[in-house]
């Protein structure tokens, strides 16, 4: 599992790119959390999956980028965040 906090201070507008696991054999479950809120869940993803996200950050202060191990355990997880790009 991974987590990645990030500062904000309210000036970005929108989040967006692709998670996925390209390579590997096991399950990932990609979670974006904005001040603390569930705005984005890929689901349970497994090898050669990925997905998109476009998210609306604006007045948000703190961004969480969240890797978890989709409930079979950590093995083989290689999963990525896939260019992610914060706009303005």
């Amino acid at each position: 599992p991974a987590r990645h906090r990030y500062e904000l201070a309210g000036g970005w507008r929108r989040l967006t790119g692709t998670c996925g696991l390209p390579n590997g054999r096991g399950s990932v479950d990609f979670i974006i959390r904005a001040d603390g809120r569930e705005v984005f869940r890929s689901g349970k993803l497994e090898d050669g999956r990925t997905k998109t996200f476009a998210v609306e950050l604006i007045g948000v202060q703190t961004l969480e980028l969240i890797t978890d191990e989709a409930g079979d355990g950590n093995g083989s997880d290689w999963g990525l965040w896939l260019g992610a790009e914060l706009t303005r």
